[in-house]
C-alpha cells in the first residue's frame, strides 16, 4: 500500500492505513482456536479430528474480531461507519469470492453460537493481545452493521476501497503461502525511455523512404511531443500507421517524466493479435541488449505458465500463479482480464487489483468494446484512474465515442488538423458496394468474384465472411475453378497452429493469394491484399477489414467491395446472425451510396457512424451494472457484464494432426490418470500453450450434437484422432463437422 503513493480517497490516509494494518494483522486469528489447532494436529498426525468441523472455521470469527477491531480503532466519525465494514466483509470472504454485500453482511444464529464457543476457546497469547475484546461487545457492534451498510454502498468510490482491501489481503495472504517471502522483479526507469528510438534507429533505419514511413515518422513524433495533461488520452490515426511502437514510446517517456507511474498494461481484445504484439515488444528490449524475460509478462488462458524468478525459470502452478499476480512492470493481456477485475468480485481476479494502481493502461482497438458498455467502461476508467493514479491511452482507427473530446473527458495526443490530414494522405483505397447492397447469394456472389480474379490475375484478393458456414460455401465454390491458384483459408475451424502458420504465409509470400476469411483477419493482423471483398457488418468492422488492403500504401490503389450476403435457407442475411440491428442499420444509412468512396473520407464517416449509434441506442446495460458497482452487488456484476458474449454452449475439441499432436496427446492422456489434482494441473500447464495450439471450440447446435456427443472424449476435450481426420479434419479448411458455427 505505501509503494502506492498516490492512491486517493475522500478519506483520511492515517484512518486507511490504520483499518488496513488491523485487517491484515488479524485475519487468520481465528486459527488461534483450540479447535484449529486439534484439527492440524490431527492433519499432522493422521489422527480424528474430535470436533464439530464448523468449530475448526477461522475466516468468520477472525472477520468478527478485526472488524471491533477497527471500530475501536478508528476516531474519524465517518470512516467509523466505512472502514470496519470493509475490514469485516474481505476478512470474511478472504479464502472465497465477494457476493452482494448487503445480502451477505449479517450472521445468522447458529453462525454465532458457533463463534461464541470458539471465542472460548482463543488463545491471544501468541500475537500478545494484551486486551481482548468481549464476544459480546463484538456480537453487539457486528450485528449492527446490518443497519450500517447503506452507508457503505453508495459509491463508486467504496466499491474501489473494498476491492483494494480485499485486492492486498489475498496477494499477501497467498503470496506468503506460496513464498514465504515477496517476490522481486525487475522495474523501469529512465534508461528504457529510448527503447522504442533505439529499436527504430536499428530495425528501420535501412528502409526507403516512402509516404506511409514519412506519416509514421510524424505520428510517432507527434505522441512523443504532445503535452500530456489529463488522465484519458488516445491516439486516433489510420490503420497500418504503426501504432504499436508510437504508443510503447510515448509510454516509456511518460514514465520517465513521471516518476509515480511505475508499468505499463497493453490490453488487446482478441489473444491471437497479443502474440503479434509480444514479439515486437520482446524484439525491442532485446535489441537493446535486455533480457525481455525480466520485463514482460503476457497473461490469457492461452499463454504459457513460465515465469523467470531471479535467473532461473519456474513453470506449472507456481508460475501461473506470479503470472496472475501483475508484478512486472510489462503487462500484456486481454480486454477480457482488465475489465474482469475492475468489474468482479472473484477473488482470483481481484487479487492483482492493487496492481494496476500507478499504471500506464493501453486499450489497442478499443472499438471492439460493445456500445451497450460505453458509458459503463468511461465511469469505470473515469474513476479508476484518478483514484489509482493511472493513465489511460485508447488507441484504433475507428475511435468510438466513449469519451467525449469537447468537454475535456479525453485528450487526444495528436491535434484534430494533423489527425484529419494523416487520414488524407493515407488513401489507399476506395470503397465500393456490390448490387447497391441489396441482398446477394453466394451464388451470385461468385458469379461476380469470378470475372474480378479472371479479369486481375496478379493481384491477392481477400474475402471475409460473417460466418463459417458462408465462408466455407464459397470457398468451395474458389476450389473448383481456382485450385492451381494459392488459395487459403482461415477460421476458427482452423487449429491455431496452423493460423499462424498460414498467416505467416500470407505476410512473407510476395506472389497472388486468394485468401478467405471470417472476421477474425479484422483487426491487428498485418497483412497487406490488393482487392478486399467484405461482408457486411458495422462500420467499424469495415473500415478495420479495409485496413488489410493496400495496407503499405502502394501507388496503385486498393478496392474494398461490401456486399449483403442472403442465407435463402434462413431467410435471413449473415450479417443479421451476429451483429445487433441498430449498428447494421446506422451503416446502412452511412455507406448505402459510398461506390468509389477513398479511404481519405472516412475519418467523418466513422465519426458519424458513432454519433448515429448513441442516437439509437440504450445504456440501459451499463446504468444497470453501474447501480450494482455503487451498491456492491458483485453477483449481479458478474451475471450482468459479459465482454464476451458466453450463451453459446461450445465444446473443445483436440485434432491429432500430426506427431507433435500425437505426442502431446499421450502426455495428456498420462497427465489425467495423476491422482494428486496439484500435481495434476501442474503438468498440465506444462503443456497447455502447446496443447490449446492443436484445440478448437466448436458451437453446440441441433445439426452437430450427434455427432459431438460420438467422439471419443479425454478428460474435458473430445478428440478427432488421426483415424478420424480424413473425415472431420479438412487440410484446407479445418473441422468440418458442420458449418453451423457462427463465429
Amino acid at each position: 500500500y505505501h509503494e502506492k503513493g498516490n492512491i486517493i480517497f475522500s478519506y483520511p490516509q492515517n484512518e486507511l492505513e490504520k483499518a488496513l494494518s488491523i485487517m491484515l494483522f488479524y485475519h487468520d486469528i481465528g486459527k488461534g482456536t483450540l479447535f484449529f489447532q486439534e484439527y492440524l494436529q490431527s492433519k499432522r498426525d493422521n489422527t480424528p479430528y474430535n470436533y464439530d468441523d464448523d468449530l475448526r472455521k477461522h475466516a468468520l470469527i477472525s472477520a468478527v474480531y478485526a472488524g471491533y477491531k477497527a471500530h475501536l480503532s478508528i476516531q474519524d466519525d465517518i470512516c467509523n461507519s466505512i472502514l470496519p465494514i470493509a475490514v469485516f466483509y474481505c476478512i470474511r470472504k478472504h479464502h472465497g469470492n465477494l457476493i452482494n454485500l448487503n445480502d451477505d453482511i449479517g450472521i445468522s444464529k447458529p453462525k454465532w453460537k458457533i463463534i461464541e464457543e470458539q471465542w472460548k476457546f482463543l488463545d491471544l497469547n501468541s500475537v500478545d493481545e494484551r486486551n481482548p475484546l468481549l464476544f459480546s461487545d463484538a456480537k453487539d457492534y457486528i450485528d449492527d452493521l446490518y443497519w450500517q451498510v447503506d452507508d457503505f454502498i453508495t459509491s463508486i468510490e467504496n466499491y474501489n476501497l473494498m476491492n483494494l482491501f480485499f485486492s492486498i489481503l489475498t496477494y499477501a495472504d497467498k503470496n506468503e503461502a506460496a513464498f514465504s517471502e515477496r517476490v522481486e522483479t525487475k522495474s523501469l526507469n529512465n534508461d528504457h525511455c529510448n527503447l522504442i528510438e533505439n529499436y527504430k534507429s536499428k530495425k528501420f533505419d535501412t528502409n526507403p523512404v516512402s509516404k506511409l514511413n514519412v506519416v509514421r515518422n510524424s505520428i510517432f513524433n507527434d505522441c512523443k511531443n504532445a503535452i500530456k495533461t489529463g488522465r484519458i488520452l488516445s491516439v486516433n490515426v489510420p490503420t497500418g500507421s504503426g501504432k504499436t511502437l508510437t504508443v510503447i514510446n510515448t509510454a516509456l517517456k511518460i514514465l520517465k517524466d513521471d516518476p509515480s507511474i511505475k508499468k505499463i498494461i497493453y490490453t488487446l481484445p482478441f489473444t491471437s493479435v497479443i502474440d503479434q504484439t509480444q514479439k515486437v515488444i520482446r524484439e525491442v528490449f532485446e535489441l537493446s541488449n535486455y533480457d525481455a524475460d525480466d520485463y514482460i509478462i503476457v497473461h490469457h488462458h492461452l499463454a504459457e505458465a513460465e515465469f523467470k524468478l531471479d535467473e532461473d525459470f519456474i513453470k506449472g502452478d507456481s508460475a501461473q500463479f506470479l503470472i496472475e499476480n501483475w508484478d512486472a512492470p510489462i503487462i500484456l493481456t486481454t480486454f477480457w482480464q482488465l475489465f474482469n477485475t475492475l468489474l468482479s468480485g472473484k477473488n482470483k481476479q481481484l487479487r492483482k487489483f492493487h496492481n494496476i494502481a500507478d499504471s500506464i493502461i493501453i486499450l489497442d482497438e478499443i472499438q471492439s468494446v460493445r456500445h451497450e458498455y460505453w458509458e459503463l467502461i468511461k465511469v469505470i476508467l473515469q474513476n479508476f484512474s484518478t483514484q489509482f493514479n493511472c493513465m489511460i491511452i485508447l488507441m484504433t482507427a475507428t475511435m468510438p465515442l466513449i469519451f467525449k473530446e469537447e468537454e475535456n473527458e479525453i485528450l487526444s495526443l495528436i491535434s484534430k488538423e494533423r489527425r484529419d490530414g494523416y487520414f488524407r494522405k493515407l488513401s489507399r483505397y476506395k470503397l465500393f458496394s456490390i448490387n447497391e447492397l441489396e441482398n446477394i447469394s453466394t451464388d451470385e456472389l461468385y458469379l461476380k468474384v469470378k470475372e474480378h480474379l479472371l479479369k486481375e490475375k496478379q493481384k491477392s484478393f481477400l474475402f471475409v465472411f460473417n460466418t463459417i458456414k458462408s465462408s466455407i460455401n464459397f470457398f468451395n465454390l474458389l476450389k473448383e475453378d481456382f485450385m492451381d491458384e494459392e488459395l487459403i483459408y482461415l477460421s476458427t475451424n482452423i487449429i491455431p497452429v496452423d493460423r499462424i502458420d498460414r498467416i505467416e504465409k500470407i505476410k512473407n509470400n510476395a506472389n497472388r493469394k486468394i485468401i478467405v476469411s471470417t472476421q477474425l483477419i479484422e483487426a491487428g493482423v498485418d497483412i497487406d491484399l490488393d482487392i478486399v471483398y467484405r461482408d457486411f457488418a458495422p462500420f467499424d468492422s469495415l473500415i478495420q477489414t479495409a485496413g488489410r488492403c493496400n495496407r503499405n500504401n502502394s501507388e496503385i490503389k486498393g478496392e474494398v467491395y461490401i456486399f449483403k450476403l442472403y442465407d435463402s435457407e434462413k431467410n435471413k442475411n449473415f450479417c443479421n446472425f451476429i451483429y445487433s440491428t441498430s449498428t447494421l442499420h446506422a451503416t446502412d444509412s452511412i455507406i448505402k451510396d459510398c461506390n468509389g468512396l477513398p479511404e481519405s473520407e472516412l475519418l467523418s464517416l466513422i465519426v458519424l457512424y458513432y454519433k448515429k449509434i448513441i442516437s439509437i441506442s440504450s445504456s440501459q446495460e451499463s446504468i444497470d451494472i453501474l447501480k450494482y458497482v455503487k451498491r456492491l452487488e458483485y453477483e449481479n456484476i458478474e451475471k450482468d457484464f459479459k465482454l464476451i458474449e458466453d450463451n453459446i454452449p461450445n465444446v473443445l475439441i483436440f485434432i491429432e494432426k500430426d506427431e507433435k499432436a500425437t505426442e502431446l496427446l499421450l502426455e495428456f492422456n498420462e497427465i489425467i490418470k495423476i491422482e494428486d489434482k496439484i500435481e495434476r494441473k501442474n503438468r498440465f500447464l506444462e503443456i497447455k500453450k502447446d496443447f490449446y495450439s492443436y484445440s478448437i471450440s466448436i458451437n453446440i447446435n441441433p445439426s452437430n450434437i450427434s455427432l459431438l456427443n460420438s467422439l471419443p472424449e479425454i478428460g474435458n476435450y473430445k478428440l478427432i484422432d488421426k483415424d478420424m481426420l480424413s473425415s472431420l479434419y479438412d487440410k484446407m479448411i479445418g473441422y468440418n463437422g458442420d458449418f453451423n458455427n457462427f463465429f
